[in-house]
């Protein structure tokens, strides 16, 4: 089916092939990443702490717990990637030259079930109706899918796999809030940021993008902090930024 499908999408018009490369980049590391982190920025810049650093945060900190769960199930399964599409060799994570599950699908559902469905997304979307939300984010997601098969990136099972985790990881941050989430993600953002520092010691660990590996886990350190600081949620019983620097 995947083979097919990546057939087809060769043979299709030159705007539909557009949209295709801008799907497929929703939910990639090195587009999603900086986007929260330029939203950071931007919202401190005009309101200081608010709801929206504390949202950019949150999403940051999100996105690098996603990154270590993909690359994880990865190094488990080890499936290649599709032999009938050329791959690139600049990976991120060590490990993310497999293929399954599909990262970009599974940060790309996250992202949507998140937005759409969290309470504390809602409130400060004021003027624009939920069902809009929803379906957009829905859309975008399954495009995302849609497009990494379409390209030869994945096979149709690695997208569906990695849109479950995406869907049961937004659920379980919904149901247990900023605080108990924060709580579950962190010990996982610590094995980041020692398996940063091991990349760095070890040469043979290092892709061709380790160091925005090694950027996000140093920033990542900082952001499940400020994420809750902005909700109103205190994070003083977790450990301090400082700490993990120590470690």
């Amino acid at each position: 089916i995947g083979e097919n499908v990546y057939n087809a999408a060769r043979q299709c018009p030159t705007l539909l092939k557009l949209a295709l490369e801008i799907m497929s980049a929703f939910g990639d590391e090195c587009l999603s990443f900086p986007a929260t982190l330029f939203m950071f920025i931007f919202a401190f810049a005009f309101n200081g702490l608010s709801i929206w650093t504390g949202i950019a945060a949150e999403l940051f900190g999100d996105l690098g717990f996603l990154s270590f769960c993909e690359q994880l199930f990865k190094l488990i399964t080890k499936r290649p990637r599709p032999k009938y599409a050329h791959q690139g060799s600049f990976y991120v994570l060590y490990g993310e030259h497999f293929s399954c599950p599909s990262g970009h699908t599974m940060r790309a559902f996250f992202l949507a079930i998140f937005i759409a469905f969290s309470p504390l997304w809602q409130k400060h979307f004021y003027n624009i109706p939920t069902v809009a939300i929803r379906i957009t984010c829905l859309l975008m997601a399954l495009g995302t899918g849609l497009a990494r098969v379409a390209k030869g990136r994945h096979f149709p099972s690695d997208c569906i796999l990695g849109s479950f985790f995406g869907i049961v990881f937004a659920l379980l941050a919904i149901q247990l809030g900023p605080f108990a989430w924060a709580t579950v993600k962190y010990p996982f953002g610590i094995i980041m940021c020692l398996e940063a520092l091991a990349v760095c010691a070890i040469p043979a660990w290092r892709t061709k993008g380790f160091i925005i590996h090694v950027l996000i886990a140093t920033l990542w350190c900082f952001s499940t902090r400020l994420g809750l600081g902005a909700w109103g949620t205190s994070p003083s019983s977790l450990p301090s930024s400082s700490s993990l620097f120590i470690l």
